[in-house]
């Protein structure tokens, strides 16, 4: 690689084709980068956070890993209070989860959380933090712990002086996601409801809208209403663009057709599902 190439250029080269999944072309890109950038310097580091996303995402955990921890010790050194310091340990966090270890992964979310605390008490990587952190004590068996994480989340996600975002809404889904797994039904609903709000401000019909009204359809399943989650899952179909999507919502309305007795409804859609999964079989 020559000296006077741009490294800026080679790394934005390198996310481009990191988005488009071209993980080899990325990878030379961000390798080429970093015999640019001084070493031990904060680009350099987030050149090995780069090349260990592109091992994270091959399923290469243990190089990740490997490039998560050499990018830590320059940031440990040099930007001890940065975003870039936290997301770091949270992605080392995330790769010990991978590789099921939550024990290992819980100590690097906590010293992710208390820089996150420091320089951004109130925002939603905070609460993001807590949601993570939430999901390894629930792993280890701490569901008293998991709880009070997944609640102070909430407090802070709930500050009406948060931008909307779909950040700001992903993280309702994830909480209330985690809230469904230990059945906490009513906490979940309010989630997913707190999720679908954000989505329609930011725009009135798209996917992202579809799937949160498909998890609030699926929380009046579980909680035996099949009217509401009948109604839900409509509204899922209506707001879907996407084919496999409105396939899924045709499935689901249903099978709330035949929990509320309603078998010849439920067999007109079963029917309907069936032949458009037989059209797109026939048109590959």
């Amino acid at each position: 690689m020559k000296k006077n190439f741009n490294p800026d250029k080679l790394v934005e080269c390198a996310n481009i084709l990191y988005n488009e999944n071209k993980l080899s072309e990325a990878m030379t890109f961000y390798e080429d980068a970093s015999k640019i950038y001084i070493p031990n310097s904060l680009n350099y580091s987030i050149c090995f956070i780069n090349i260990g996303n592109v091992f994270f995402k091959q399923g290469n955990l243990d190089n990740a890993l490997l490039k998560y921890n050499e990018a830590l010790k320059i940031l440990e050194s040099i930007a001890p209070d940065s975003d870039d310091h936290a997301n770091t340990l949270d992605n080392i966090s995330l790769v010990y989860e991978q590789k099921k270890m939550p024990i290992d992964g819980l100590e690097y979310q906590l010293k992710a959380l208390k820089i996150y605390q420091k320089i951004s008490p109130n925002s939603v990587k905070f609460a993001k933090s807590l949601n993570k952190l939430g999901e390894l004590y629930q792993k280890i068996g701490k569901p008293d712990s998991a709880d009070e994480c997944y609640s102070n989340a909430l407090a802070i996600l709930e500050n009406k002086d948060l931008d909307d975002s779909f950040d700001r809404a992903k993280t309702f889904q994830d909480i209330g996601f985690n809230y469904k797994k230990i059945y906490k039904y009513d906490e979940a609903l309010n989630c997913f409801e707190r999720e679908s709000e954000i989505l329609k401000k930011i725009d009135p019909k798209n996917d992202y809208l579809a799937h949160s009204y498909l998890n609030i359809g699926d929380i009046h399943k579980e909680k035996g209403n099949h009217r509401l989650s009948l109604f839900y899952y409509k509204k899922a179909k209506e707001n879907s663009t996407n084919p496999v999507i409105s396939s899924d919502c045709k499935r689901l309305i249903a099978g709330a057709f035949e929990g509320l007795g309603r078998t010849d409804k439920a067999g007109d859609m079963y029917r309907d599902v069936f032949l458009s999964r037989f059209e797109e079989d026939r048109g590959r």
